[in-house]
């Protein structure tokens, strides 16, 4: 139960973790230092709960960040639906 919980805010920290390891994610930032940090974290966090919008300083129409993003929003959404599955199962 608590994969539920945790797979959402893990899904977008990793995603925030590679695009800054990553001189392909640092290049579409916008603003150096803090503020381009919460532009890659919105992104994820967005992508995470499925709705796609990122902060207008971002330059995420490239295909790292399609990539990235489209796996962030899969795992975002699908992740919890696969961790409630053996607690339904314990249920029956």
């Amino acid at each position: 139960m608590a994969l539920v919980g945790i797979s959402q805010p893990a899904t977008l920290l990793i995603g925030t973790a590679i695009a800054m390891a990553l001189p392909a994610g640092r290049a579409g930032m916008g603003n150096p230092g803090a503020h381009g940090l919460s532009e890659v974290r919105y992104a994820m966090t967005s992508a995470a709960n499925s709705n796609g919008s990122a902060f207008g300083g971002l330059m995420s129409n490239t295909g790292f960040y399609n990539t990235l993003l489209a796996i962030i929003m899969l795992l975002g959404r699908y992740l919890p639906a696969l961790a409630l599955g053996p607690l339904a199962e314990a249920l029956h």
